[in-house]
């Protein structure tokens, strides 16, 4: 939990430098403010699950089912947002070192569909899938 807190605190930091800072204004910074956002949102996730199960002696389960696996959905969702969003910030480098030459200015807009839009389809059917065959 600890660990947790301390990332969400400085991914906060670092958001708030990137976004006071104009000079900083950059397709590059705006793909890290969204890697950095799904960071935080994994943590806060993380954090509200591990507290969630780690209350009692009673199962999670038997307690809140449905609070349970929104929660779990919503962990694994943002784990994928992250890769995605790493995924993301590699295939912005690639473009830029080895297609730049003929490209000008990159469209943010797909990055965004496969950072935040691609990364919860699978998460989508696991949430079906929990709901129709339960624990």
């Amino acid at each position: 939990m600890v660990g947790h807190g301390i990332s969400i605190v400085s991914l906060i930091v670092s958001l708030v430098i990137f976004s006071y800072l104009n000079s900083l204004s950059c397709q590059r910074i705006s793909l890290h403010k969204n890697m950095f956002i799904s960071f935080i949102f994994n943590s806060v996730f993380t954090m509200g699950w591990l507290s969630m199960i780690s209350v009692g002696s009673q199962s999670i389960s038997a307690i809140n089912p449905i609070s349970c696996k929104i929660l779990a959905t919503l962990v694994q969702y943002t784990t994928t947002a992250n890769y995605f969003w790493m995924l993301c910030e590699g295939i912005y480098l690639h473009t830029l070192i080895i297609v730049a030459v003929f490209v000008g200015e990159q469209q943010l807009f797909w990055y965004y569909i496969l950072g935040w839009g691609k990364s919860g389809s699978s998460d989508y059917i696991q949430l079906f899938q929990m709901h129709r065959y339960p624990f």
